[in-house]
């Protein structure tokens, strides 16, 4: 049982490590603030004795109702754009889906105490949106040029969220063990 439930976590984790911010920036020991913010085990043994982050942004947003061109999204050319040459409704009649997930990081330090030992502190504004299981045929309607009159919209389920908050930690990070081929970190935010 014990086997089975640990193959099963272990397969979880990189379902939980999705839905964190400043993706693959976190997981390095030169991450600083941010992935202290992720992990405040990564304050222990980190590369720098002090870290500063006056201020950075991380945005994350997707849907499954519209597209993009490949070359515009790729060249990030976003001006000039136009519905039906540059971005078009997805052909897909599934269900659509859309978030939108936004963290702000304010002022925030981190302080390397000794080869073992780090602190920081943190400060955090994030938004969280999504709109989930609109029909297919209510998206259509509502973005055309019709207009809503004499028209019934009828929908089962369709839920829409926004989560706005901002925090402030304080995080201490200490390495339990350490050899030249092993390495266990602990770290607690409060």
């Amino acid at each position: 049982m014990k086997k089975a439930l640990a193959f099963i976590l272990t397969g979880a984790i990189p379902y939980f490590g999705s839905s964190q911010q400043f993706t693959g920036y976190n997981y390095d020991n030169y991450a600083g603030v941010p992935g202290m913010v992720q992990n405040p085990a990564m304050l222990a043994g980190s590369k720098y004795k002090v870290n500063v982050n006056l201020f950075s942004v991380s945005a994350l947003a997707g849907n499954n109702a519209w597209e993009v061109k490949k070359s515009k999204l790729f060249n990030f050319d976003f001006s000039d754009m136009s519905e039906g040459v540059d971005y078009f409704k997805s052909s897909n009649n599934d269900k659509k889906n859309l978030w939108v997930n936004t963290d702000v990081l304010g002022p925030s330090v981190m302080v390397t105490i000794n080869r073992k030992n780090s602190i920081g502190f943190f400060t955090r504004a994030r938004t969280l949106a999504n709109e989930y299981n609109l029909s297919d045929r209510s998206f259509r309607f509502i973005n055309d040029d019709d207009g809503f009159y004499n028209t019934n919209i009828q929908e089962e389920n369709v839920q829409m969220k926004a989560h706005a908050f901002g925090e402030a930690g304080l995080s201490y990070g200490h390495i339990v063990y350490q050899d030249p081929q092993q390495l266990i970190k602990v770290g607690i935010t409060g």
